[in-house]
């Protein structure tokens, strides 16, 4: 009977606590969530421009192996 009654009292209180805790919950993980966001987006708008105010090197020559043939140079065009 002591059982019963126990389970009886398990089952009224735990939904109620779950209907209270269960928003609460969402906030707290929602927040938690924007705060990784948006640490995320602002470094990496750091990282875009700290890449940014990096001096360019100037494009490497290619290196033609002179035993493969001719070498010829093209561009493509788009229609």
């Amino acid at each position: 009977m002591r059982f019963l009654l126990l389970l009886f009292l398990i089952m009224l209180i735990v939904p109620y606590l779950v209907r209270l805790l269960f928003p609460w919950l969402l906030r707290y993980m929602g927040k938690r969530m924007g705060k990784r966001i948006q640490r995320s987006f602002e470094e990496n708008n750091r990282t875009k421009t700290t890449n940014s105010a990096v001096k360019q090197t100037p494009p490497k020559r290619k290196k033609i192996d002179k035993n493969v043939g001719e070498y010829v140079e093209y561009e493509e065009i788009k229609e």
